[in-house]
């Protein structure tokens, strides 16, 4: 699908749009998934005139699952920015074990095909 009907659908589905910052690295604690880390420690994205970079999430698609157990997964992440452009980010969640949580890791993807997102 291409980019310009891809934006169509996206409004279409979703209406108004909530533009919120992207944040690079998140931790979470314990099997509840309880935040330990506040919005304000985030480690955020920046565009070129040095903003937080906000945008809307359209969706995830599954890369790959390393370790039989599950203790890493790669799935790339769709975002509709404030200027109408996408990005795709590769969105990396590690566990070290069940009781410690996890650590949600993104970077931008150097691949920014949106192909295999669908709305």
């Amino acid at each position: 699908m291409n980019r310009k009907k891809l934006l169509k659908k996206a409004l279409i589905k979703y209406g108004k749009l909530d533009f919120k910052p992207i944040y690079k690295e998140r931790q979470t604690l314990g099997i509840l998934g309880i935040m330990y880390q506040y919005p304000d420690e985030y480690e955020y994205f920046y565009d070129e005139q040095g903003n937080i970079l906000k945008g809307f999430f359209l969706g995830k698609k599954f890369v790959r699952q390393i370790n039989f157990y599950g203790h890493e997964r790669i799935e790339k992440e769709l975002f509709l920015l404030e200027n109408r452009e996408f990005v795709v980010f590769e969105r990396r969640e590690v566990w070290t074990n069940i009781e410690s949580g996890k650590t949600v890791v993104r970077k931008i993807a150097e691949n920014q095909s949106i192909k295999w997102f669908h709305l």
